[in-house]
């Protein structure tokens, strides 16, 4: 890591999003942190097996943002309750994209909340052989440019194992019950997976039941309170 970066793993990971957050996490492998401008990265590998990305194509950004928005409102109860202030969907600051050389699908959405103002969630997904990882970069919205942003220098220096890679699939591996677009859908938090083909929809919502901490996670930051605890720190 850069220096002067925090790292949180595994359990510390998931305590310090749930003190965040109000909402457990129980899949996040870990959280990197930079007191200095607030930048946080979140980064987790889900074993769900080889994820076509042959439905790309039937991703609607505009339905999937519906659906993005409706499961905010729906979270913003659990958030109520905690004392963490709700947040509120803007719209897109990148509409998702597919490198299909890297295998990566990423997007940034910007969101609000009454107490911290405008923050960016950037997330990408980068598929391999049996299973794909997630990157979450979350910051103010000034130092997040697409095309040269940390999440793209993040992933540019991540690297599967040889055997790993997504080029190494075999045939008998396990396949994913979902294609990309699909876990584009679930993995942004919408709704009923409103964004992609309802043919599908049946499918994804068994997929959506079992990995349903995906849903929240991009989406969810308080800025504030974080920025007041390390305020205190430094004093």
């Amino acid at each position: 890591m850069p220096e002067g970066f925090l790292i949180f793993l595994d359990d510390n990971a998931k305590q310090f999003m749930f003190l965040n957050n109000g909402i457990e996490f129980p899949k996040i492998d870990a959280v990197v942190f930079n007191p200095k401008n607030l930048e946080q990265f979140l980064f987790s590998y889900f074993e769900s097996g080889y994820v076509s990305d042959g439905d790309w194509s039937d991703l609607d950004p505009e339905l999937l943002l519906e659906g993005i928005s409706e499961s905010t409102e729906e979270a913003n109860i659990d958030r109520k309750k905690n004392g963490i202030p709700p947040l509120k969907i803007i719209g897109w600051v990148q509409k998702p994209i597919y490198d299909k050389n890297s295998k990566t699908a990423y997007w940034a959405i910007k969101v609000t909340d009454t107490n911290s103002g405008d923050i960016v969630n950037a997330i990408a997904l980068k598929l391999g052989r049996r299973g794909f990882n997630k990157f979450v970069w979350i910051g103010e919205p000034d130092k997040f440019n697409p095309s040269e942003s940390p999440l793209n220098i993040a992933i540019d220096n991540h690297n599967l194992q040889q055997g790993f890679r997504y080029a190494d699939y075999s045939s008998g591996d396990k396949i994913a019950a979902v294609g990309l677009a699909s876990l584009v859908a679930v993995t942004a938090g919408s709704k009923s997976g409103k964004g992609v083909v309802a043919g599908i929809l049946a499918t994804l919502l068994i997929f959506a039941k079992k990995f349903w901490f995906l849903i929240f996670l991009p989406f969810v930051f308080v800025w504030k309170w974080v920025k007041g605890l390390f305020s205190r720190g430094q004093d």
